[in-house]
């Protein structure tokens, strides 16, 4: 529907003169913007939510005929970019890619002002992933019974990494550690590669990531991952153990991630934000590039994100009032 609605306002636009088939090529960028574009990303780069950025990009440049840059804003899990959306152009020139994990952050973090419900608008869902828990080959562990037991015998050993700070992965963290049994000192990092990085040179011996940032190096055996938060496996990597496989149902969780704009962003530039994301993300190479990294492609309608973005809200509320924790609302 949003495909012919699309369609129907370039040709309104161009007018009967113009043959349809190369309406395509020449308006559509009109409806989003006549300038160049930006993609805020919350995170450093290589991670999976960077890739994904940088992968759609140039697909969507070459059919619009407008430059898209990436930016990195790295910190503050990824709060750095709610708040430049919140206060950036709504012509469709400046969106955001936006994890889940940053969604549920505003649940705890008390010193935020941003709301993900009303400061920005859905566009398209773009994928979805799991978080995981990665050792460092050094440590010898291959499971998470087996990490559970290295904890235990060595209560120092519980420090782990943590790709962003605050918010939603200190909660994953503490139901991690209540199924262990453990108390577990967060050590934050500014994104997954520099966390890859110590865990690589065994200066920390776990880390909480994505999986699209980490199964690279899983595979290329300079990290481990014990454990993913999915419910199922994941299609491209069936071996990991969920936590649902694990006999862990209240760490599992399915995150996602979205792209967004500012609020107030005309109806007609959303529209055609959706067709131009949707289209690329369907295309068979983006596919085979995405899913290579861990990034399992999923598309959605405006309307559709919208009500994902107001599930996680909710879900990661009723954690966290389970853990003892206070949240936002």
């Amino acid at each position: 529907m949003v495909e012919r609605l699309a369609r129907r306002r370039v040709l309104q636009v161009l007018g009967t003169g113009i043959a349809p088939a190369i309406a395509p090529s020449i308006a559509r960028a009109d409806f989003i913007t006549p300038k160049n574009i930006v993609i805020l990303v919350g995170f450093s780069p290589g991670g999976g939510i960077d890739v994904l950025s940088r992968v759609l990009a140039p697909r969507v440049e070459s059919r619009i005929g407008r430059r898209i840059k990436v930016e990195n804003h790295a910190g503050n899990n990824g709060a750095l970019v709610s708040e430049a959306l919140k206060k950036g152009p709504n012509d469709g020139s400046l969106i955001a890619c936006v994890p889940s994990t940053a969604v549920a952050a505003t649940v705890t973090d008390r010193g935020s002002t941003f709301d993900p419900r009303t400061d920005m608008v859905p566009l398209s869902l773009a994928g979805s992933y799991p978080m995981v828990l990665a050792v460092s080959p050094a440590s010898g562990v291959a499971t998470l019974a087996e990490y559970a037991e290295w904890l235990r015998a060595d209560p120092a050993r519980a420090r782990i990494g943590v790709s962003g700070s605050g918010g939603y992965l200190d909660t994953w963290v503490k139901l991690l550690g209540r199924e262990l049994g453990v108390e577990f000192q967060g050590v934050p990092y500014r994104g997954g590669r520099p966390l890859i990085n110590d865990l690589q040179n065994n200066k920390v011996s776990a880390g909480v990531l994505s999986l699209p940032t980490a199964l690279e190096f899983h595979r290329g055996g300079k990290l481990r991952i014990i454990l993913t938060s999915g419910d199922k496996p994941a299609p491209f990597a069936p071996k990991l153990v969920t936590a649902t496989q694990a006999g862990r149902p209240n760490v599992a969780s399915a995150e996602w991630y979205g792209f967004f704009s500012a609020r107030g962003t005309p109806a007609p530039v959303v529209a055609e934000w959706n067709f131009q994301i949707r289209t690329v993300l369907a295309q068979k190479e983006t596919a085979a590039e995405l899913i290579n990294v861990g990034v399992d492609i999923q598309t959605s309608t405006p309307e559709e994100l919208a009500t994902r973005l107001d599930d996680t809200l909710a879900f990661w509320k009723k954690r966290v009032l389970a853990l003892g924790m206070q949240s936002t609302d």
